[in-house]
């Protein structure tokens, strides 16, 4: 158990390097305070930041998520699958938590929602997990679109959930990502983000 705890530890420390901001003050621009829920991510760091800003922040934070993982997984010979399953659940969740919950920034991060792609395609080269969360992300993005992305992307983590406890061919996969998910609903419930009304719409209705 301690080499996975050792691997939650690394993922929960880099999971705590918001790129956003750093990427930010490298264009010269404050992508944080400039956007209305004062989110350290991705998608304000496009908005506020530019293209560049945005994809070197994108490609942080998925690599932050995925090295701890992918690097864990590989070295991982524990024969005990109690163990297996709860350690690779923790390892999973370290570097969501790390960037929702910082410890370099008064525990004040982002949502997490490019580092759990991050830690999905540390299972790489298996494609499911990662493309799985994808799959529902475009399926409430195009086809049943909700709005706004407050509602969408609860949703999605729900859907995603329940898929893994149908299916989850890897240890520890469907619990981690349960817990990422209560953690995902805690920090949208905190977030300065606007609740408004959620609407639904069907593309073959439009």
């Amino acid at each position: 158990m301690l080499y996975f705890l050792c691997f939650a530890l690394l993922g929960y420390l880099l999971g705590g390097i918001l790129f956003a901001p750093i990427f930010g003050k490298l264009f010269d621009k404050d992508v944080v305070s400039e956007s209305e829920d004062k989110n350290p991510g991705a998608a304000n760091a496009f908005k506020n930041g530019g293209v560049s800003c945005g994809l070197l922040t994108l490609a942080g934070d998925v690599l932050k998520g995925l090295v701890p993982v992918a690097i864990c997984l590989s070295n991982n010979t524990c024969e005990n699958v109690l163990v297996n399953e709860i350690g690779t659940a923790l390892v999973l969740l370290a570097p969501v938590l790390g960037h929702m919950f910082p410890v370099y920034r008064h525990f004040k991060g982002g949502k997490g929602i490019a580092v759990t792609f991050g830690v999905l395609l540390g299972f790489l080269p298996y494609i499911y997990p990662a493309l799985m969360l994808a799959i529902f992300f475009v399926l409430f993005s195009v086809i049943i679109v909700i709005k706004p992305d407050f509602y969408k992307t609860l949703l999605v983590y729900f859907c995603v959930s329940v898929t893994f406890l149908i299916k989850s061919p890897f240890p520890g996969l469907a619990l981690g990502f349960i817990l990422i998910s209560l953690f995902v609903f805690l920090r949208f419930h905190m977030s300065e983000e606007k609740r408004e009304k959620i609407e639904v719409k069907f593309l073959w209705k439009h």
